[in-house]
């Protein structure tokens, strides 16, 4: 099942503007914390990473959600078969944030956005092992601010990495630049 891609609802004005400057540059590299079934990924590829060797890494534990005793759809199915015309700039990794974000410390990426587990712990630890794979300048953002987990973990954060952040709340962002 494909959704529209999240450029097309109200955040898109938020994405190009602050991201213009990466658009059609040639050899970035973005991160993706929560790829669910991939509207984000597509509209981040199709919007912003339009050079062929740009490249988004997808992480995502694709761990089917159980409602009422009953899973919901195959997310990484979904994902897999909607994504496929952008295979060769996404670099696929199924494992839990956690894990793999300390096991990379020595990764960069010019652009991190957040949107995997909404729990004030989960969020925490994505934005704090995230940070330090974020090079100097760039934008990361935590998506769904909104949600109580999301949000204190968020301005906690901040408050940890006051004199190195300029933030700015978008409608359902949080937008942070490194200094």
């Amino acid at each position: 099942i494909m959704f529209e891609h999240f450029y097309i609802r109200k955040i898109d004005v938020d994405f190009k503007n602050f991201l213009k400057p990466w658009a059609d540059k040639a050899n970035l590299s973005f991160l993706e914390i929560g790829s669910g079934e991939g509207s984000s990924a597509i509209g981040i590829i199709k919007e912003i990473l339009t050079d062929k060797s740009s490249t988004l890494t997808c992480l995502d534990n694709w761990d089917p959600i159980a409602l009422n005793g009953a899973f919901e759809d195959d997310y990484e199915t979904n994902f897999d078969n909607n994504t496929q015309p952008y295979i060769d700039q996404i670099v696929k990794v199924k494992s839990d944030s956690i894990i793999w974000l300390n096991n990379n410390q020595d990764k960069k990426f010019d652009f991190i956005y957040i949107d995997g587990d909404h729990s004030y712990e989960g969020c925490k630890s994505d934005l704090e092992l995230s940070w330090n794979l974020l090079k100097e300048g760039c934008w990361m953002v935590a998506d769904d601010y909104g949600f109580d987990g999301v949000g204190a973990a968020v301005v906690d954060f901040i408050e940890s990495v006051k004199n190195d952040v300029f933030f700015v709340r978008t409608e359902s962002q949080m937008w942070l630049q490194k200094a």
